[in-house]
């Protein structure tokens, strides 16, 4: 469907505008910790003037090898309004995998954290999050980046030969979030506007990720415990009554969720469900 939207925007230039508008609105939520759109502003510009300094800019490619959190998060937005684009890797990827990866992109720098440097191949500079986090300004960066300029390439997996990066553009991924932002619900009150419980290297996951915040909703972030996968995690979420805006899940994922909905006799409250990534059929979900 044809109509207008922002093109002269960026993902992050988007997420700004929400923060001068409510700055002391809570962004991202994390077991009992919570981050306002203020914070994870302020810790994304720090780390933007860091990189700048550094000689990044746009088009520039940035590996982060993260747990989702709120450093993922500010991490993400921190690279995007450095105007450079961002290469999520997963750190349950194979060595081999993650160094074909970083040395394709050709990242001058891999951010991650303290557990994870193991699974950084020697040899890359990288950057701690929690160790390492450059202190700087606060104040929102002058813009750089352009629509045209990159905000993040994703690897495909590989399966019929080495892994292929797949470059987009703050103008086709700002589109796609307008009409998200037109046609997916906005603030519930009370409620959340999504779970970030997939993993970033999955484009299904940018709709989760960046969408709350630009509508000026809440992300949640569930933390796993022993023997329990991140969609475990959301499940328990799911199950507290709380209302969600939307949530982004698979058909096989949603036959999970409806087993332990039933098994509970407990109920969702998601306003929307988008299924994808598999065949749907009509049993697939027979809860929703």
């Amino acid at each position: 469907m044809a109509g207008p939207y922002p093109d002269t925007a960026t993902v992050h230039r988007l997420i700004e505008e929400r923060v001068a508008a409510g700055p002391d609105a809570v962004a991202v939520t994390y077991g009992g910790r919570r981050w306002t759109y203020g914070d994870i502003n302020a810790r994304a510009n720090q780390l933007a003037y860091h990189l700048r300094g550094v000689g990044v800019g746009p088009d520039t490619l940035i590996a982060v090898c993260l747990e989702r959190s709120p450093d993922l998060i500010a991490t993400l937005l921190g690279i995007l309004k450095a105007g450079a684009a961002f290469v999520p890797l997963d750190p349950d990827y194979p060595t081999d995998r993650i160094t074909y990866m970083v040395e394709d992109a050709n990242a001058p720098l891999v951010v991650t954290s303290s557990a994870l440097t193991g699974r950084i191949p020697e040899g890359f500079p990288r950057l701690l999050v929690d160790s390492q986090w450059p202190a700087g300004s606060t104040e929102n960066p002058r813009p750089v980046a352009s629509p045209d300029d990159l905000a993040y390439v994703i690897y495909t997996s590989g399966s019929t030969g080495k892994p292929k990066g797949v470059a987009l553009e703050h103008r086709g991924v700002v589109n796609y979030l307008h009409w998200c932002d037109q046609n997916y619900p906005a603030q519930i009150p009370g409620g959340i506007g999504s779970i970030l419980y997939s993993s970033v290297t999955f484009d299904l996951t940018i709709t989760a990720l960046f969408l709350p915040l630009i509508q000026g909703q809440q992300l949640a972030i569930p933390v796993t415990g022993p023997d329990q996968t991140a969609f475990d995690a959301a499940i328990d979420l799911i199950c507290t009554n709380t209302p969600i805006s939307f949530l982004k899940a698979t058909p096989s994922h949603l036959e999970v969720l409806a087993a332990h909905l039933e098994s509970r006799d407990a109920r969702h409250h998601i306003t929307t469900i988008v299924a994808g990534g598999e065949n749907l059929t009509p049993s697939s979900s027979p809860a929703f």
